[in-house]
């Protein structure tokens, strides 16, 4: 039968092409003597698509001979010389690649370890001797509680002994019992109380071997880290007063004004950094004194009732071992973010000072000199700015700025960026925050956020459209979601294209394939299996040797004799001589039946072995 099909011959039509273009880049900067990261070169690749001034598509969609301009101006603005935007920018991705690599480091040992206990817990579920049962619970409580490598033969006695009294070795055969649910959840347990108790012992100094503090973090270090965030903001706070008040009043050229909010912009990512990590800090010092004070009340409960009971009830004693063990696995938290907020310190304090070259100075005593250059500014007068209209819409309300509560556009006032001399000026935390499209914004005024309340979305628009101008504005009002997650090479797409086909199809196109001794019976299989593996364990008990080798038929093809057809085969052998061989004779004689006289009868034994010749 004739049918019309349509095939579409297209190929596809998008293609990621972002590792070849930043790879492309990088190659590119490596010629000129400037050397650059992946993370870097695709951000700002990534953030110059999002440039409207340079007429790309913000779809990522580009053309062969766009990718060759994008790769040209992603090389010239990384390899620019005395440029704070750069600096920022490098500052900016230096300090989330760092964060997000230590963050995986930790994620990826969490999954091992989470392996290795999977792995632990397999053994003991599989296994039914008492004593391996034991010693490898042992092994995993060890595991769980991070003393596994740095094991010794006191560790293992204190682990050993603290198991004990919570399993006794004479009972672990109930525990053998159990399902594989049942252990799974006693282990998960069982570990949290034998390093309670282990805990507890330390605190008593009763033992504790392998165990340094009570808790793993450091809140005196804390501290420490707090005090030199501290004298550092307190550095940058004159310097963030001077750029303001000078570029509020600044009325120079345009080049010169660009060149110091670049470095306003910079300065104020660090101090920005500053007060993130200094917040954090703070979060950290109190979670950090919570566990503290929950440890030692823990302990001082466990003590009462060990010292006040003569047989102490489990299902009051184990509890609080049990959150003993939580709050040393919640200190192990607190600490690995107190030194991710150290390694981001030391990032941040090698850019306490800038490498390009600070003209906020100069252009102060351009100013004083009255050396400036006029221009017209154009800025957009707010008594022009409609009001929004919400139809349907939830209208902004006011609300009390709170701990839970995280502004967005990195805590800076949305209504001060857009208007004015567009500076990043941090909203103030005593003013209470706008919500608006389930988003909380801060502002430095009452005023400014009645402003934002008549028309958000034209602030917002504003920010956005400014920020796709300046790559360093991104990670500053944490906008880095703005930007593509990939650069597309767009190939055109073949026409579709119309055919003519015909099939002939058969009457029965699936064969059959009965199979008449196929065995449906599992019953039947299994005794054919056994049968077989029965057969395959039977020896033969007849061998070969030389005298059976007598009793065979053995036949031997040789030339034909004479006088008969060529290739005639025979069963007896051409030699030069025939001979034939009779088997032995063996005769017995009497002798001395017809003798006289004294001779005395006696028997004879002869053989005979014939041979015919």
């Amino acid at each position: 039968s004739a049918n019309y099909q349509e095939k579409n011959h297209y190929t596809k039509q998008n293609m990621d092409v972002t590792e070849r273009v930043v790879e492309q880049i990088i190659q590119k900067c490596k010629e000129k003597g400037f050397a650059v990261n992946h993370s870097l070169t695709s951000f700002m690749a990534k953030s110059i698509i999002m440039d409207n001034s340079l007429g790309f598509s913000q779809q990522s969609q580009f053309e062969p001979k766009d990718l060759l301009q994008l790769i040209d101006l992603t090389t010239r603005n990384l390899c620019q010389i005395d440029s704070p935007q750069l600096e920022t920018v490098k500052l900016q991705v230096a300090m989330l690649s760092h964060r997000s690599e230590y963050r995986k480091q930790l994620q990826l040992e969490k999954e091992s370890d989470q392996f290795k206990s999977e792995k632990l817990i397999e053994e003991i579920i599989n296994k039914t001797e008492e004593a391996e049962v034991f010693g490898d619970i042992v092994l995993y409580i060890l595991h769980e509680t991070k003393l596994l490598a740095v094991s010794n033969e006191i560790i293992e006695k204190e682990t050993m002994t603290a198991l004990e009294s919570v399993i006794p070795r004479d009972f672990i055969n109930s525990f053998i019992t159990q399902n594989e649910e049942e252990k799974n959840n006693q282990l998960y347990d069982l570990w949290k109380i034998v390093w309670g108790i282990r805990l507890f012992n330390k605190a008593s100094n009763k033992g504790g071997a392998g165990i340094d503090t009570l808790e793993k973090h450091d809140t005196t270090k804390m501290q420490e880290l707090k005090e030199n965030i501290g004298e550092a903001l307190a550095s940058l706070n004159p310097i963030m007063a001077q750029y303001e008040e000078v570029l509020t009043n600044f009325s120079g050229a345009k080049e010169r004004e660009v060149r110091l909010r670049h470095e306003h912009i910079n300065r104020q990512q660090v101090k920005s950094f500053f007060n993130r990590l200094d917040n954090t800090l703070t979060r950290l010092i109190q979670d950090g004194t919570k566990i503290v004070d929950n440890q030692k009340e823990l302990i001082y409960e466990i003590r009462q009732i060990v010292n006040n009971s003569v047989a102490v009830p489990k299902n009051k004693i184990y509890p609080l071992f049990i959150d003993l063990a939580e709050l040393w696995q919640q200190s192990i938290v607190c600490n690995d973010s107190m030194v991710e907020v150290e390694m981001l310190l030391d990032i941040l304090s090698n850019n306490m000072d800038p490498t390009y070259k600070d003209t906020i100075q100069e252009v102060t005593e351009f100013e004083k000199n009255g050396a400036s250059t006029p221009y017209d500014e154009m800025d957009v007068d707010e008594d022009d700015i409609p009001d929004a209209e919400f139809e349907g819409q939830e209208q902004p309300k006011r609300v009390a700025p709170t701990r839970q509560v995280k502004a967005s556009l990195g805590g800076f006032d949305p209504v001060a960026m857009a208007t004015g001399k567009q500076m990043a000026v941090p909203g103030d935390q005593n003013i209470q925050l706008v919500e608006y499209d389930e988003a909380y914004y801060s502002f430095q005024s009452d005023a400014s956020a009645e402003k934002f309340m008549n028309n958000p979305q034209y602030y917002l628009d504003k920010v956005v459209l400014q920020t796709r101008a300046q790559p360093d504005l991104y990670h500053l009002l944490d906008l880095q979601d703005q930007l593509p997650e990939q650069i597309l090479l767009h190939q055109q797409a073949k026409k579709k294209i119309k055919v003519s086909t015909s099939i002939q199809t058969e009457t029965h196109p699936v064969k059959s394939f009965i199979d008449p001794k196929y065995e449906w019976s599992e019953w039947k299989l299994r005794q054919q299996a056994l049968k077989i593996a029965d057969l395959r364990r039977k020896r033969t008990h007849s061998t070969q040797t030389v005298q059976s080798h007598f009793r065979r038929d053995n036949l031997t093809q040789v030339s034909s004799k004479p006088n008969q057809p060529v290739g005639t085969r025979t069963h007896d052998t051409q030699t030069r001589r025939e001979t034939g061989t009779n088997p032995t004779k063996h005769v017995r004689y009497i002798k001395g039946l017809r003798s006289k006289g004294e001779k005395k009868v006696k028997v004879v034994h002869m053989t005979f072995d014939q041979t015919s010749s």
